[in-house]
């Protein structure tokens, strides 16, 4: 970015506060976006990006503080989708979860199964038929998609 473009940016942020906010054009979810070089980009990527470095392009960066509008380089981290997911769904209500694992009522499978599974290198079909399961199922349980509570 060129200073011009920094010092565009930084006025865009209100820095009164924990949070420094992004107070120019926010997205439906809240997260602040600059406009550079003819396309949008997430305000608080750029500000991560300015003050602690590259971001590897298999992560993410998450809020400790959960406001999509900071950009406070110091509630930003690099993480991973699934660890944003974990936290997201850690933050909501407990009237919004659904129950877990076993405590599912919809749940074919335990947690020993769960390791089973991932512990297999049975083709996806044959493990799928001796289980009892859909071949998707066990393609989730081994990608982690699902059932991420098990280790």
């Amino acid at each position: 970015m060129s200073p011009a473009d920094w010092v565009r940016f930084w006025s865009k942020v209100d820095k009164h506060g924990r949070c420094w906010n992004w107070t120019a054009y926010t997205t439906k979810d809240g997260y602040g976006e600059f406009r550079l070089n003819g396309g949008m980009r997430k305000a608080h990527r750029i500000s991560y990006e300015a003050c602690v470095g590259t971001i590897p392009s298999d992560l993410e960066i998450l809020h400790s503080c959960d406001n999509p509008a900071c950009v406070n380089p110091g509630h930003l981290r690099a993480d991973t989708h699934s660890q944003n997911m974990i936290e997201a769904y850690e933050r909501l209500p407990p009237w919004l979860k659904s129950p877990r694992g076993v405590n599912n009522g919809n749940a074919k499978l335990n947690d020993e199964l769960v390791r089973t599974i991932r512990a297999s290198s049975e083709p996806r079909k044959d493990l799928a038929a001796r289980l009892g399961v859909s071949k998707g199922l066990v393609s989730m349980v081994r990608s982690h998609r699902i059932w991420q509570h098990v280790a």
